[in-house]
């Protein structure tokens, strides 16, 4: 069976891959959780091989290779990711992380704002800007995108991201700020 020239290529969606490729997600999450970031290299590496349009494979290689803090060779992979599927905002998100890794501040920017555009409430953005931030010796708008992420990540229904609220939290006792303290038990309540 051939596929005319010329005929559309029917595109997978980023739900449509993830359950087609299942298993092998599972088996590269389970690596990368255990901090197995060779491992998961190498598992990645052969499913980017074995399935090259799948967003997913590109992505997980990019965070084991994250893992081994080979930030410059992990870009290529988030890129190939958001070429793959432009809606992918971990992947964006991941790719700026990676780009201030490697001090392309700009790109991290850009990265950043990719992943806003698909979803404005986005906390892993909006922390990743804050993340720009301090990176640039602006503490106090790292203090405050940190504040939004905070708000973001309680007020979208997710599992909040502690994380990112603990860094808010302890920016604003940091700083003695007494509106910010306010601010973050409050969030801390919510």
């Amino acid at each position: 069976l051939s596929i005319p020239i010329g005929a559309p290529v029917k595109r997978l969606s980023l739900d449509q891959h993830r359950r087609r490729s299942l298993p092998t997600l599972a088996a590269v999450s389970r690596l990368l959780d255990q901090q197995q970031y060779r491992e998961a290299a190498t598992a990645a590496s052969d499913w980017t091989n074995s399935d090259p349009s799948n967003p997913f494979a590109w992505f997980f290689l990019g965070q084991a290779l994250d893992g081994l803090r080979l930030y410059s060779r992990a870009i290529p992979c988030y890129l190939e990711a958001v070429e793959l599927e432009p809606l992918y905002s971990a992947a964006w998100n991941h790719l700026g992380l990676a780009y201030i890794e490697t001090d392309k501040l700009d790109f991290a920017r850009q990265a950043f704002e990719e992943a806003l555009a698909i979803n404005p409430r986005d906390s892993s953005a909006i922390h990743g800007l804050g993340l720009l931030k301090a990176r640039r010796g602006d503490d106090m708008g790292a203090l405050l995108e940190f504040e939004r992420a905070a708000y973001a990540s309680v007020e979208e229904g997710e599992v909040p991201n502690v994380f990112v609220i603990k860094k808010y939290c302890a920016l604003a006792q940091l700083y003695k700020l007494a509106d910010k303290i306010a601010s973050c038990n409050r969030i801390m309540d919510a």
